[in-house]
């Protein structure tokens, strides 16, 4: 349980700091510290048949924390989750999370989902998987905002990596402290050649100008909606009566006129 949390610290935090930047006032932070600490839980639940119960509580809070939706609307959850991400290619970022709250949903969801991912392959100790949910986890918000710290992100990336590759080798005690001397110096020699204009190139990819999708352009058309609904509203299941009419059983018209005159007012 202890190697598991100890590993799992990095690779979170790097995945956290990765989402939480694209925001533009990050308030979003505290409640992803949160998400990252919900998913390590049932990493460190032993054995396996009580930590599906555990995983199943976390990703239920979870979703509830990220989404404000219960598991129990797979259809919410999912749409919310699907117009946040598009909305990722269609703002500016940093963006304004009061302006556009399903980003921050997805941001949240996203580090949740990512972070379980982590968790779960180091507490398995399957470092591949662990290293390809904190690559393509703090990757892709990377590849959204351009700025000046991508250098470190990027070594921050690779930091998490490689504490990932290293601690979950068989290795003995004497070793570890060999191992995280020999990661500074591969992370630091990496940032130091990175920042130097005569050794420093451009991407093989030109991986920022990724457009995972393009939002269609919005037809013009002037109609008018004569079958009005009240879809996507949610109404209680407790009716509440807002009006009474207590009137006789003959009919009578009701007659609604424009009051002209006054009296006395």
């Amino acid at each position: 349980m202890l190697r598991t949390a100890t590993i799992y610290v990095l690779p979170a935090l790097t995945i956290v700091l990765s989402w939480v930047r694209i925001e533009q006032r990050p308030e979003a932070a505290t409640r992803a510290v949160i998400l990252a600490m919900i998913a390590l839980v049932p990493a460190l639940v032993r054995p396996l048949r009580f930590r599906l119960p555990v995983l199943a509580a976390s990703v239920v809070f979870g979703s509830w924390l990220a989404l404000g939706a219960s598991i129990a609307t797979p259809g919410r959850i999912f749409t919310r989750l699907v117009d946040g991400a598009r909305e990722f290619y269609d703002v500016d970022l940093p963006f304004e999370p009061s302006r556009h709250p399903g980003m921050q949903q997805a941001l949240l969801a996203g580090v949740l989902l990512f972070c379980l991912a982590a968790a779960l392959a180091i507490a398995a100790r399957r470092p591949m998987p662990a290293a390809l949910a904190v690559a393509f986890g703090a990757g892709w918000p990377a590849t959204l905002l351009r700025g000046g710290s991508d250098l470190l992100l990027g070594g921050l990336i690779l930091a998490a990596v490689l504490v990932i590759l290293s601690g979950l080798r068989p290795a003995s005690r004497r070793a570890l402290v060999p191992t995280l001397v020999a990661g500074v110096l591969v992370v630091a020699c990496a940032l130091g050649l990175a920042s130097r204009p005569a050794i420093a190139k451009s991407e093989l990819l030109h991986w920022q100008a990724w457009d995972l999708y393009t939002k269609p352009e919005r037809a013009v058309e002037v109609s008018y909606v004569w079958n009005s609904d009240y879809g996507g509203l949610d109404w209680p299941k407790k009716r509440t009566t807002v009006l009474k009419i207590k009137a006789p059983e003959r009919p009578f018209y009701w007659r609604a006129t424009a009051l002209d005159a006054f009296v006395g007012d």
